[in-house]
């Protein structure tokens, strides 16, 4: 560079600097899959960044964003020991190379209700009787939030009266 005031050339040292990223990623969309009644799988698809996402860019929140997993490598989050027939607002967010991070929209996702059996047992005898017992009739491991319905039919030429029923002891 010349320098008019002294009459010289002077060397000069030209540094580019770039300019700090301060410009969030995208987030891309978030979708809800293989819902059953305590999992479901959450799959984010097109987060971007201009100058790239950080090598572990994606974390995930099934409580509206009140808390977050661990930020990790995969777009892909299981979600298990969900409670059956029950609404989550899920969240994901996503963090560029530089530290800036973006949530993503809610997608809302219900679990399916608690597992449900279909059971037939039947019995044909001529006599009358007064107590019939169906064996090996199991309806599984005892759940706070589940049904059982018994249903009886017969026939018979006079009217007939049921007194109780009983199920494994209750």
């Amino acid at each position: 560079v010349w320098a008019t005031s002294i009459s010289k050339w002077i060397a000069t040292l030209i540094h580019t600097v770039t300019p700090p990223d301060i410009t969030p990623p995208v987030a891309g969309t978030m979708a809800s899959s293989a819902i059953t009644d305590t999992t479901y799988t959450l799959t984010v698809t097109g987060a971007s960044d201009v100058r790239g996402l950080d090598s572990a860019p994606y974390s995930f929140s099934t409580d509206d964003g009140a808390t977050y997993s661990a930020y990790q490598t995969s777009a892909v989050y299981n979600v298990t020991g969900a409670a059956a027939n029950t609404a989550y607002n899920t969240k994901h967010r996503v963090r560029d190379a530089a530290g800036n991070v973006t949530v993503g929209a809610t997608v809302a996702v219900t679990t399916l209700p608690a597992f449900s059996m279909a059971m037939t047992s039947h019995a044909i005898d001529a006599t009358d009787l007064s107590t019939y017992t169906f064996a090996a009739a199991g309806v599984g491991a005892a759940q706070a939030d589940r049904t059982v319905v018994v249903g009886v039919q017969w026939r018979a030429a006079t009217a007939v009266t049921l007194t109780s029923a009983t199920i494994g002891g209750v």
